[in-house]
């Protein structure tokens, strides 16, 4: 048994299965945890760009990046915090209010035939209903946010005695433990954390440009549509599609066809920007998933993680493709 412990890859299967037993026994915690991931990443990033930048001291410099974004949050939560919340509740219950029968003349009848045929009401309805259940609990994620922004303070700040502490691991007894979990983290660090990191830049992107056409447009509760796009940003691929929903119902109710076809135009004009311009210049990591892939991915992802699968899935995957060492840039064949 000694023997067998000691082969490379009976120690690499202990250190995944660990770590598998592991995320299962704090799976109850997986939000804090990843939320705290999330923070720990961004801020520790803004953190060693304005050490390195200036002269001040990293401990004040450290407070400052926190204490910049609490007072920020803050101002925002007390002066728009309440409008947002009322027009993301208006958004819903307005497409949760769609009937396709009120707008029968206005539509060809084939048209409408084949609109009624799918039911389109009734899926608008239930994910309007959804979303507004999952509002009433906003309260407790935004204990979590709180949590994990502490916790991520206190890791950036005591950062340096962490890793000594860790590195005592590698000289005891389970010292193939910490050299695979090494290995692992500054793998997941370079490809997860990055394609994170993008993923919310370009999502911040999109939403800034939707705000702009959607103003241009005429669009009622801008503020609300605009923090919608940002999250469903956050989604690679599918979130265009998904905001296109909500966007089209509502464009379709204060306009017709010709403000769908003003939204339309508008998506294609941000997302052109996105892949033509966006992405090029932000990623090191090309993602070159053909579409099925992609779909798919995100479709076991959610089953697996819920909506956090959607956000995390293609990262994940990014990373796993990192792990096996495929290849995932250069041009496609």
């Amino acid at each position: 048994m000694k023997n067998w412990l000691k082969q490379s890859y009976a120690q690499k299967i202990m250190a995944i299965g660990i770590l598998i037993l592991a995320l299962y026994l704090l799976r109850h915690v997986i939000n804090l945890i990843l939320l705290t991931f999330i923070f720990t990443y961004l801020f520790h990033t803004i953190y060693s760009v304005l050490g390195n930048r200036t002269n001040i001291y990293p401990k004040f410099a450290l407070l400052l990046v926190y204490g910049t974004f609490v007072s920020l949050i803050g101002f925002i939560g007390y002066k728009y915090a309440p409008i947002i919340v009322k027009q993301i509740g208006d958004i819903f219950m307005q497409i949760s209010d769609f009937r396709l029968t009120d707008y029968e003349e206005n539509i060809h009848p084939t048209l409408y035939e084949a609109l009624v045929g799918l039911d389109i009401g009734h899926y608008v309805r239930e994910l309007g209903n959804k979303v507004l259940t999952s509002i009433a609990g906003i309260s407790s994620f935004v204990l979590q946010v709180l949590i994990a922004l502490v916790l991520s303070f206190f890791f950036i700040l005591d950062k340096e005695r962490i890793l000594l502490f860790l590195k005592k691991f590698e000289f005891s007894k389970v010292d193939f433990l910490y050299k695979y979990y090494k290995e692992f983290g500054q793998n997941f660090l370079n490809t997860f954390g990055k394609v994170v990191q993008v993923q919310i830049i370009i999502a911040a992107a999109n939403a800034v440009l939707s705000f702009i056409g959607l103003w241009i447009i005429g669009f009622p509760q801008l503020l609300g549509l605009t923090i919608m796009i940002f999250f469903l940003g956050l989604i690679p691929v599918a979130g265009v599609i998904i905001s296109l929903v909500p966007l089209s119902i509502i464009a379709f109710q204060i306009g017709g066809v010709v403000k769908v076809l003003h939204v339309l135009v508008m998506v294609m004009v941000v997302h052109a920007v996105e892949n033509y311009f966006l992405n090029p210049k932000l990623y090191s990591l090309k993602m070159k998933l053909p579409i099925f892939f992609t779909f798919a991915i995100l479709i076991i992802s959610e089953h697996i993680m819920g909506v956090w699968g959607l956000l995390l899935g293609i990262p994940l995957f990014m990373f796993a493709l990192d792990m096996l060492k495929v290849p995932t840039e250069g041009k496609d064949e």
